[in-house]
C-alpha cells in the first residue's frame, strides 16, 4: 500500500486536470480550427481560389495549412503548460504543501510529466483522426494521405514535447514563472543567437574574417521555430529527428536530476541554484555587450569608437538588469565589483583581438601546402559542397565538370600563386582598406566601386583557411589580370567554353532588354558559326571588360535537348556577335539601334538621376520640354554620335555621371516609355568633353 502511495496519487491527476486541463481543451479547439476547419473552408471555395491551389495542388504536407498559426500553437501551448503545471515550484506555500505529501519527488515529477504529455498528445491524435475522416469527404489529392497524416501527428508531437521539456528544465532552474517563460524562449534561440552575435562582433576586429561563411543558412537551422517553419517544403531528415528526440530525452533526464537537488526554499528566487547565479549574471552581461556592439557597429559604419561605446552601454544595462532580477530590487549600487572584473576580462580579450595576437590577419598558406583554392566574389555559391547554380546534376561537359555550372575552384599552380599574391597585397593594404584602425572615431574612406574577394584555401592536411574582403577592385586590376585572363578562370566562369559538342543543341536565342526584340537561331550551320564566335568573344575578354559595369544589350540562351540550357549576358563589348548579326541581316530584329530612336539627350552631372523625380519627368506628357529646360543638357542630333554612346551605358550610377535619355520612335513602338541610363565621365567620347 505504501509503495502504491509513493508511486501514484490520483489526487495529483485530479488537481492537475482542474487547474491546467483547460490548456488541453483549448489546444484541441485551436488545432481543429487551424487544420480540419481550414481545409473544409477552402474546399468549399472555387478551385481557382489561391488557397485552394496552394493547399490541394501545390502543398505536399499538412504543415503548410494555416502554417503561421500552427507554429504559434507549437511554440506557445507547451510553454504555457510547462509554466502552469510546475507553477507550484515557484510559489512558496504551494511548494511547501506539495512536497509535504507522502509522494517521492520522482513520482511527483513523472505524474506531472505524464499528465502534460497526455494534454499535448490527445489533441493532436483527435485532430489526426478528424483528418482521416475528412479523407472520405474531401477531394484533396495527396495532402491527406495516410503517410502525411501520420507524419504530421508524429512531428507535431515531437516538437510539442521538445518545447515542453525545455520549459520543464527551465522550471527546475528558476523560481519565478515570468522569468521561466522568458528563459524558455531564450534557451530555444540561444545556440543560433550567441553564434551570430559572436561571429558578427569578431568581424569588426579581424581583418578578412568571413562572417558570411560562418553565419549561413545552417545557423538558422539551429532555431527550432525556423526549422519547423520550413517543414512545408523541406521535411526533417532522419538525423534531425533523432537529434530532437535525443535532446528531448536529455532535457527530461537533466530536469529530473535537477529536481531531486532543488531546495524547496528556492521558490520565488530568480535562479534556484546559487552556483548558477554568476552564470546568469555574466551570461546576460556578455550577450548584452555583444548585442550593443553589433547594433552600434552596424548602424555607425563599424566605427571602433561607437562599437566600444555599444559594449560599455549595453553591458552596464545588462549587468544592472541581471542584478535587479537576482536581488529582486533596484538597489544594486553596491554590486559593481563583479562588473569591473567582467570589464577587465573583456578588455583583455578585445585587446588581443584588436592586435591580432594569433596572427590571423597575416596568415597565408605556402603554395606547396595548397591543393586547391575557392576564389570568387561570394561564398553564397557553396552549400554543403554543392553549387546553387547546379541546374543539370548528372550531366557532364567536355572537361568532365557539371554541365552549365560555374566553377570556383582553382588547382593550377600559377593561379594558386596569383591568388596568394592578390591576397598578400590586400593584407599589405590593411590600413587603407580598414580606416577605422588608424582613427577609431572616424569611418573608413571607401573607394568605389567595391568588389568582394572570397578566398578559401584547401590544404593538404585537410584543413581550410577562409578569408573575405571588400576592396576597390580597380586598385588591384594588375593582380586580377593574370587570374581572370587565365584559361582555367574562363572555363570556370563561363561553362559554355567547356561545351565542344553541340550535336544536341536545338536553338540559340538572343533577346534584347528593350523593345521586346529577339531572334531564335535553329539552322545547324548558323548555330555552329555563332557558337564559335561566342566562344571567341569569351576567350578574348580582358579583365577590364569582365569587371566593368556596362549594361548588356540583353542575354543569349542556349537550349539543348532534354531542356538543358546555358544563359550568358550579351555584353556590349561583343562586337563580333554584332558583326555576325549584321551580316545575317538580324541585328535590327535582335536589339534596338539608332534607327529606332527618335530623340536623345545627354544630361551632364545629374545628381541621383535614378530617383523618383527623374522617373516622373520622363513619364509626364511633356517630358521632352521638361528635359530641354534642365541645365547642362545636350540634344544629340547626329545619329553617329548616338551610335557611339549606346555601348557606353552602365549600371553604375555614381550621381555625377552623364545621363543618356532615349526616346524611341513612337510610330514603330507606340506607348513605349523613354529610358535613361548613366554613362561614366571617364567613358564619354571626346566630342562630348570638347
Amino acid at each position: 500500500m505504501l509503495s502504491k502511495t509513493l508511486s501514484f496519487n490520483r489526487g495529483i491527476f485530479v488537481q492537475a486536470a482542474r487547474s491546467v486541463g483547460w490548456i488541453g481543451v483549448a489546444y484541441l479547439i485551436l488545432l481543429l480550427f487551424a487544420v480540419p476547419l481550414q481545409l473544409i473552408m477552402v474546399a468549399s471555395r472555387d478551385q481557382n481560389y489561391y488557397l485552394y491551389q496552394r493547399y490541394f495542388v501545390h502543398l505536399d504536407t499538412i504543415f503548410g495549412v494555416f502554417q503561421g498559426f500552427q507554429l504559434l500553437l507549437m511554440f506557445t501551448v507547451p510553454v504555457l503548460l510547462a509554466i502552469f503545471v510546475f507553477r507550484y515550484l515557484q510559489v512558496k506555500l504551494s511548494a511547501d504543501y506539495i512536497h509535504s505529501l507522502p509522494i517521492r519527488r520522482e513520482s511527483l515529477y513523472h505524474q506531472y510529466i505524464t499528465f502534460s504529455s497526455i494534454m499535448l498528445l490527445v489533441p493532436v491524435l483527435i485532430t489526426g483522426l478528424v483528418l482521416f475522416i475528412l479523407r472520405a469527404f474531401l477531394d484533396v489529392g495527396s495532402l491527406l494521405s495516410f503517410s502525411n497524416i501520420v507524419y504530421w501527428i508524429a512531428i507535431t508531437t515531437m516538437f510539442n514535447l521538445f518545447v515542453y521539456f525545455a520549459g520543464v528544465l527551465v522550471a527546475m532552474l528558476t523560481g519565478m514563472s515570468v522569468l521561466q517563460g522568458a528563459l524558455i524562449y531564450i534557451m530555444l534561440i540561444f545556440p543560433a543567437g550567441i553564434t551570430t552575435l559572436y561571429f558578427s562582433n569578431l568581424s569588426f576586429y579581424l581583418f578578412g574574417f568571413s562572417m558570411n561563411q560562418y553565419i549561413s543558412d545552417n545557423i538558422l537551422k539551429l532555431l527550432p521555430i525556423f526549422r519547423a517553419g520550413e517543414m512545408d517544403h523541406n521535411p526533417l531528415t532522419i538525423v534531425e529527428i533523432a537529434s530532437y528526440i535525443a535532446i528531448t530525452i536529455a532535457f527530461y533526464l537533466i530536469a529530473l536530476f535537477v529536481y531531486r537537488k532543488r531546495n524547496i526554499e528556492s521558490a520565488t528566487q530568480a535562479i534556484a541554484f546559487r552556483p548558477l547565479r554568476p552564470v546568469f549574471l555574466y551570461g546576460v552581461t556578455f550577450c548584452s555587450m555583444l548585442l550593443g556592439g553589433l547594433y552600434f557597429g552596424a548602424t555607425q559604419d563599424e566605427i571602433l569608437g561607437w562599437i566600444i561605446f555599444g559594449y560599455l552601454f549595453a553591458s552596464i544595462i545588462g549587468y544592472a538588469v541581471a542584478q535587479m532580477i537576482l536581488e529582486k530590487t533596484w538597489r544594486i549600487f553596491d554590486k559593481w565589483k563583479g562588473y569591473l572584473a567582467f570589464l577587465l576580462v573583456a578588455f583583455v580579450i578585445l585587446l588581443s583581438l584588436y592586435f591580432d595576437v594569433t596572427g590571423f590577419e597575416n596568415r597565408i598558406p605556402d603554395a606547396n601546402q595548397v591543393e586547391q583554392v575557392y576564389f570568387s566574389d561570394s561564398f553564397r555559391y557553396l552549400q554543403h559542397g554543392v553549387y546553387y547554380y547546379q541546374a543539370n546534376p548528372g550531366k557532364l561537359d567536355a572537361l568532365g565538370k557539371p554541365f552549365g555550372v560555374q566553377e570556383f575552384f582553382y588547382q593550377d599552380a600559377d593561379n594558386i600563386e596569383h591568388i596568394r599574391a592578390l591576397h598578400q597585397e590586400i593584407i599589405n593594404d590593411k590600413e587603407f582598406l580598414s580606416g577605422t584602425r588608424s582613427n577609431p572615431f572616424r569611418p573608413a574612406v571607401y573607394v568605389h566601386p567595391l568588389r568582394t574577394v572570397a578566398i578559401e584555401y584547401y590544404l593538404a592536411n585537410g584543413s581550410t583557411i577562409t578569408r573575405e574582403y571588400r576592396v576597390p577592385y580597380e586598385r588591384y586590376l594588375d593582380l586580377y589580370k593574370p587570374i581572370m585572363e587565365s584559361i582555367e578562370y574562363r572555363h570556370n566562369n563561363y561553362p559554355l567554353l567547356r561545351v565542344n559538342d553541340i550535336t544536341g543543341l536545338e536553338t540559340i536565342s538572343i533577346r534584347s532588354s528593350h523593345l521586346g526584340k529577339s531572334v531564335v537561331i535553329s539552322d545547324r550551320n548558323q548555330l555552329a558559326e555563332l557558337h564559335e564566335i561566342i566562344k571567341s568573344e569569351l576567350l578574348s575578354m580582358t579583365v577590364e571588360e569582365m569587371l566593368n559595369r556596362r549594361e548588356p544589350w540583353g542575354h543569349i540562351e542556349y537550349l539543348w535537348q532534354g531542356n538543358r540550357y546555358i544563359s550568358i549576358p550579351w555584353n556590349k563589348t561583343y562586337e563580333n556577335i554584332d558583326a555576325w548579326l549584321m551580316e545575317q541581316d538580324l541585328l535590327e530584329q535582335t536589339r534596338y539601334t539608332v534607327d529606332d530612336i527618335s530623340t536623345a539627350f545627354l544630361i551632364e552631372n545629374v545628381q541621383n538621376t535614378r530617383n523618383a523625380s527623374m522617373h516622373e519627368i520622363l513619364r509626364s506628357p511633356n517630358s521632352i520640354n521638361a528635359i530641354e529646360t534642365l541645365d547642362n543638357v545636350i540634344k544629340l542630333e547626329s545619329k553617329e554620335h548616338i551610335e557611339m554612346l549606346l555601348p557606353l551605358t552602365t549600371w553604375d550610377d555614381k550621381g555625377d555621371s552623364y545621363m543618356l535619355v532615349i526616346y524611341f520612335d513612337n510610330s514603330k513602338y507606340p506607348g513605349y516609355h523613354p529610358i535613361y541610363e548613366p554613362i561614366s565621365k571617364e567613358d564619354v567620347p571626346d566630342f562630348i568633353k570638347n
